[in-house]
């Protein structure tokens, strides 16, 4: 990887090594007709991230926000709450359960007594949680303090 955040020729290729390099904005990556070409055949791993960024507009975003904007997010849902919270505890349980990072039983032993010792209609964000539900509580408790109309 280049200094630039542009993955050597090596890694993608120089028909991706140029976009990227010259990829200043989702309007801009959207209006390249080489862009389109090269989605076709294929985007190599060492580009998805990037070209995701800039394609969903994450970019944007991270300008038009502080850079603690999730960290702040949480302290507001901890301060309020969510009218979501309910729902949300509802259904971290039945999230992907095949998958070892959400399985209730991979969990870290304080998982259930932190979880269980949150009321609602209060907050459900536990500051220290380490298991993937409680990421996952996090990323949907900020989501719902973040767009409130759609939960």
């Amino acid at each position: 990887m280049s200094e630039n955040g542009v993955p050597d020729d090596s890694e993608v290729g120089p028909e991706w090594r140029a976009l990227l390099a010259r990829a200043e904005s989702i309007e801009h990556v959207r209006a390249d007709p080489a862009v389109h070409a090269l989605v076709a055949r294929g985007v190599p791993a060492a580009v998805r991230p990037r070209l995701w960024m800039l394609l969903s507009g994450a970019n944007e975003d991270r300008r038009r926000h502080p850079a603690d904007y999730y960290q702040q997010l949480l302290a507001r849902h901890r301060a309020v709450g969510s009218v979501f919270d309910d729902e949300i505890r509802r259904d971290l349980a039945r999230t992907l359960p095949g998958l070892p990072l959400f399985d209730p039983r991979a969990q870290p032993e304080d998982y259930d007594a932190e979880l269980s010792s949150v009321h609602a209609p209060g907050p459900i964000v536990q500051p220290t949680g380490r298991g993937g539900l409680h990421q996952l509580h996090r990323v949907l408790a900020a989501y719902a303090t973040r767009n409130p109309q759609v939960g």
